[in-house]
């Protein structure tokens, strides 16, 4: 069986953001299993700050809260 690692990069900002990937390496060659970049551009969404520290969060791609 194959080996999975995690790599997460922070991003220099002060908001604590990173990029995350994840490899499993199959014979000694690395596979992405998921990679932040392509996950942050399929799923977007709009986030509004509201009143008594609630948040609506809404998916751009499901069109769902």
């Amino acid at each position: 069986m194959g080996s999975i690692i995690l790599i997460t990069i922070p991003t220099g900002g002060s908001g604590g953001t990173t990029n995350s990937y994840f490899y499993y390496f199959v014979n000694n060659e690395p596979r992405l299993l998921f990679g932040s970049d392509s996950f942050n551009q399929a799923y977007q969404y709009e986030v509004k700050y509201k009143d008594n520290y609630k948040v609506e969060v809404v998916s751009k791609r499901n069109n769902a809260n």
